[in-house]
């Protein structure tokens, strides 16, 4: 404690900043796949509209924000990119993705997707740890024929690629982390090592309702940012939207199950800590000083049998 108290009062001076902005439509999770892509998109349409100003660089959809096969479905594709053109902002969005291997076999992913202004090109991320039961069913590697069995997931497969995204006119690179994915220490790790200057996380926590689950998702997210040192963006398609600084401190929050947005400016860092230089060695440590322990402790009870 005494050490991150002094390094947070001694941070390196940041690369630059730019101003983003999320966007939290508070769409009824069990309707946004019945309903139509336009009942999810025309309410971030129009909240994304109402919060643009003139240095505003990046907008940030949640998770699934665009429910469908975003980059293969032209027509709404299309409506994206119209809408993009139209701010002159990049917009990152989640949004659905598949994959045709061979006639066999169809690839489909969780993943978000970012539009520049006056360009068709899409930057893509493809979800690299889904939800185990939920998204799919976990140690098919090890056992192909689990993939047979349908329990109503998606059975998303993991995507293999630690993009790092690029915004075209402020050249600020960022890195997305989809739902859960902002628990893994590890994939936060990377993404930084690969150049990411802030970091986003997109989730859909309406599945959760009203229970503790969206705070202490929140609370974890906050983690990755202290680890790392970057700013974090988290848009949520119900809650907890929030901006949190690079020393976990959340600058600014949504309520849950409420619609509206945030925007702030964000600091772009390319320093490095301990931890992202040379990852989780504390808990190895500690493992392994607990199992020299337990070896010396039997073999103290060996050696004198009165214990």
């Amino acid at each position: 404690a005494s050490w991150g108290r002094h390094k947070r009062g001694d941070l390196p001076d940041p690369a630059g900043a730019i101003v983003a902005g999320l966007v939290q439509g508070n769409i009824p999770v069990k309707e946004k796949w019945k309903q139509g892509v336009d009942f999810s998109v025309i309410p971030y349409k129009a909240e994304t509209a109402s919060m643009v100003t003139a240095n505003l660089r990046l907008v940030v959809w949640p998770e699934s924000a665009v429910p469908t096969q975003l980059a293969k479905r032209w027509h709404h594709r299309r409506s994206i990119h119209n809408f993009v053109d139209s701010l002159c902002i990049p917009l990152l969005t989640g949004a659905n993705d598949y994959e045709v291997v061979d006639t066999a076999t169809v690839h489909t992913f969780n993943g978000a997707f970012l539009f520049a202004p006056n360009s068709l090109q899409l930057q893509s991320y493809h979800k690299i740890h889904p939800v185990p039961f939920g998204e799919r069913i976990p140690f098919q590697r090890l056992f192909p024929f689990l993939g047979t069995f349908r329990l109503g997931q998606a059975e998303f497969t993991p995507g293999t690629e630690f993009t790092v995204f690029s915004t075209a006119k402020d050249s600020a690179r960022f890195s997305v982390l989809i739902c859960f994915e902002s628990i893994f220490s590890d994939l936060t790790r990377k993404f930084v090592l690969e150049g990411a200057e802030f970091l986003v996380n997109i989730t859909n926590d309406g599945w959760f309702g009203r229970c503790s689950e969206p705070y202490q998702h929140l609370a974890l997210t906050r983690f990755r940012a202290i680890e790392t040192r970057r700013w974090m963006i988290r848009a949520a398609n119900t809650g907890i939207s929030a901006i949190i600084s690079a020393e976990g401190r959340i600058i600014d929050r949504m309520p849950l199950n409420h619609r509206g947005s945030l925007v702030q400016e964000i600091e772009l860092r390319r320093d490095l800590t301990f931890f992202s230089r040379h990852g989780n060695w504390l808990p190895a440590v500690c493992g392994i000083c607990s199992f020299l322990c337990i070896i010396a402790l039997v073999l103290n009870r060996k050696r004198d049998p009165r214990r």
